[in-house]
């Protein structure tokens, strides 16, 4: 099992759903870095590229006061999966809402999804929030991880 999945799984993320976030993780850092500043020489940074890296402002800036507290870096993959968990539970109230859209408890109903597309889909439109979602992209990769932790 990858340490990525692992993390979410301990976090009561269904396999669907854990797949889902890996699809889009790898889409928004295709390197698994999670030091990864936007390739293009956009703004964002991290696993899930938040901005504003550049002006250390934003959601990334919350992402690194959110690792310091816990005596950590903003770099630092297990802060970043705890972060992006901590935002989309209700620490970020705009995302928590839109996720409440599709499930009415929450981010813990989207846990729970067993709908691999459904997952990645809601993920990408109401957390990543991407300007250009690349969504099939999103979804074929959380199938990939799907079937290969699931032989």
């Amino acid at each position: 099992m990858d340490p990525y999945e692992s993390i979410l799984k301990q976090n009561g993320f269904t396999d669907e759903a854990a797949c889902a976030v890996l699809g889009n993780i790898e889409q928004e850092c295709n390197t698994w870095n999670p030091k990864q500043v936007q390739i293009d020489g956009g703004w964002a940074a991290g696993l899930f590229q938040w901005e504003n890296y550049r002006l250390k402002s934003g959601r990334w800036k919350n992402l690194d006061t959110f690792a310091k507290a816990r005596g950590k870096s903003w770099d630092d993959a297990s802060s970043q999966l705890d972060f992006m968990i901590y935002e989309a539970s209700g620490g970020d109230p705009f995302i928590a809402n839109n996720i409440k859209k599709y499930y009415s408890d929450g981010f813990n109903g989207f846990k729970q999804e067993t709908d691999i597309d459904k997952a990645t889909t809601v993920f990408e439109k109401e957390y990543e929030i991407a300007g250009n979602a690349h969504l099939q992209n999103r979804i074929t990769a959380a199938h990939r991880y799907y079937n290969q932790f699931h032989r």
